[in-house]
């Protein structure tokens, strides 16, 4: 009777250790998955304690110049400057909703049964180059060029919530006015992911067709608000398209190069479907794919036999 226990007592751990092994190794690439994001959130918060010294020198001329040059003026001066209450205000929702926009998706995306993993992995990927990008190659705003004019910048100024500004005071809070001078990036105007974040989603492969048509409305409502506002430039609207359709076609090409590995790898082995939890074999990460909930086992097979 002991030794019976003493085995059901053992079974059950193992059942457990198995499971949990088993648990780690599907789930592994997923986790994985979500590095990008995390890269990025620490990047975007402690960039902001590397000395100055070590910076590179703020740009406060390209942006007003090449767009001078190619559109014939600055997009902000295509607005009056004077704040109309309705457009600031119709301009702020969009601002506001900025940092919830790509949890809210994601929880679409798990609402509509897709998986937000590859939404993750490109939005990741996205705001870490665009962050690196801001620290080699920082860009004044355009709400800089109305206060200093071409002065040379320094990274002692603090945020501005420029037309934003007229949003509290309508409402006579200091939201905005918080919220941009406690931004650790302040010149980060190119590329912009206000630009970068809607787009991003509304290329995303969803089912709903009613979906995509309000998410590009949503692009282009957030695109004007961010030219209106005097926090981007037109180029810098350009350059998030630019970022996530680059990001977009590498993706898609280690994809293709990926699947196509599998393929001619599957021409030489075996593989064999395994029930229950018994074993975690050939647990691999995939970028660009999820594996099947069944487990499978695999079996190289000598070429002799072939």
């Amino acid at each position: 009777v002991y030794k019976r226990q003493v085995s059901t007592q053992s079974t059950g751990q193992e059942s457990f250790v198995m499971k949990f092994k088993y648990f780690i190794c599907d789930k592994k690439h997923e986790f994985l998955y979500l590095l990008p994001l995390v890269l990025w959130l620490v990047l975007f918060q402690f960039l902001k304690y590397v000395p100055e010294g070590y910076r590179n020198k703020i740009d406060v001329t390209t942006l007003p110049l090449v767009e001078n040059t190619l559109f014939g003026g600055l997009s902000t001066e295509w607005f009056s400057s004077k704040g109309n209450p309705f457009l600031v205000v119709f301009a702020a929702i969009p601002y506001t909703l900025h940092f919830l926009l790509p949890w809210v998706f994601a929880l679409y995306l798990v609402k509509t049964g897709e998986s937000p993993i590859n939404f993750f992995w490109l939005l990741g990927w996205l705001n870490t180059i665009t962050v690196v990008t801001h620290f080699f190659f920082p860009t004044a705003p355009p709400w800089y060029l109305d206060r200093y004019g071409f002065e040379p910048a320094n990274y002692g100024i603090k945020g501005d919530p420029a037309m934003l500004r007229h949003a509290d005071e309508l409402f006579q809070v200091k939201f905005f006015d918080n919220i941009y001078k406690a931004n650790p990036v302040v010149f980060g105007a190119f590329p912009s992911l206000h630009a970068a974040w809607p787009f991003l989603i509304a290329t995303h492969s969803v089912s709903s067709s009613t979906f995509r048509k309000c998410a590009w409305v949503h692009v282009i409502w957030v695109w004007w608000a961010a030219i209106y506002l005097k926090h981007h430039y037109l180029l810098d609207i350009l350059g998030g398209v630019v970022y996530v359709l680059v990001l977009r076609l590498v993706c898609d090409f280690i994809s293709n190069r990926v699947q196509l590995r599998q393929a001619n790898s599957a021409a030489h082995r075996v593989t064999f479907e395994v029930d229950g939890v018994d074993d975690c074999v050939d647990c691999e990460f995939f970028f660009f794919g999820r594996k099947d909930d069944k487990k499978r086992a695999s079996m190289e097979i000598p070429d002799n036999i072939v």
